[in-house]
């Protein structure tokens, strides 16, 4: 902080705290706390080519909808981030499994050699919900996801090394009553949007105020003790 900065600063604490009380201490610390730089889990190779590929593992319970929203956000992300040079779009990849009757058995690799990607980012869809209770309106989406690149030329897992996938940190939306059932396209899209970018997070640096930090840490131990799949 600048010294011309600081001295107003000071003057409106020094102004409010009496007013205040000790609440306000927090308000103006956290204001003036730098944003952390966050360094990426695992750096892909540079300059690649890559298809998103996501894949249901709930046995049936994720809409092609929520696949194709988070498919297409994450792939955003990537590029725009430059995790990815450029990227198979998800319509070329819905053309490709219509035209292709053995679809089903070639896997992601194999697709995303066919479609002309270097590399796969594999998202597996591991729990999805937009409501706990289908019979109430309250509505507390929730998606948790896991996710691996692929070598699609050397046809090898490129990350995580060891055959588990990496477990992206859950999303977990605030309980909202609501009864018209066309507000599950709301939550769809919230979930989406959260989920996207918390994947392609992993794969650069990028910054995130303190109390995030303290919130995704407390999830994350919530989702260790949870157990999870």
């Amino acid at each position: 902080m600048t010294p011309r900065l600081r001295i107003p600063v000071l003057l409106l604490a020094g102004l409010l705290l009496p007013l205040a009380g000790c609440q306000l201490v927090p308000i103006l610390v956290d204001a003036f706390q730098p944003p952390k730089k966050i360094p990426a889990v695992y750096e892909p190779p540079e300059g690649k080519r890559v298809l998103v590929f996501v894949e249901d593992v709930t046995h049936g319970n994720v809409d092609e909808t929520v696949k194709r929203e988070l498919a297409i956000k994450l792939t955003k992300h990537l590029v725009e981030n430059d995790v990815a040079a450029s990227a198979v779009s998800y319509d070329k990849l819905v053309d490709f499994m219509v035209a292709t009757p053995s679809y089903n058995e070639l896997g992601a690799g194999n697709i995303g050699q066919k479609l002309g990607a270097q590399l796969v980012f594999f998202v597996k869809i591991e729990r999805f919900r937009l409501k706990e209770d289908e019979a109430t309106s309250l509505w507390n989406g929730e998606m948790v996801t896991a996710v691996s690149v692929l070598d699609v030329q050397e046809r090898k897992r490129l990350w995580p090394e060891e055959q588990r996938d990496h477990r992206v940190r859950p999303v977990r939306l605030e309980p909202h009553q609501e009864s018209s059932s066309s507000y599950a396209s709301e939550v769809t899209d919230q979930l989406t949007d959260e989920m996207s970018d918390r994947i392609a997070k992993l794969f650069y640096e990028h910054t995130i105020k303190e109390g995030v930090i303290e919130q995704a840490e407390r999830e994350q131990d919530d989702e260790n003790l949870w157990g999870g799949f």
